[in-house]
């Protein structure tokens, strides 16, 4: 999840035009498999920016 995010991260803040885009405020799919395990009871050791917390744990 670490790598998965700080890729996020690298990617969107390669390219000035990038990196001011709001498409990589959130990174959906890091955020979609944190999601899954949340649901099923494990626990969630990574924080980011990329990774909002109120998502991560919405319903």
């Amino acid at each position: 999840m670490a790598e998965a995010l700080t890729w996020h991260k690298e990617y969107w803040a390669a390219i000035e035009a990038r990196s001011r885009s709001g498409e990589g405020l959130v990174a959906l799919g890091p955020l979609a498999i944190a999601g899954l395990a949340h649901d099923a009871g494990r626990p969630i050791e990574v924080g980011s920016e990329y990774l909002p917390k109120e998502l991560l744990e919405f319903g």
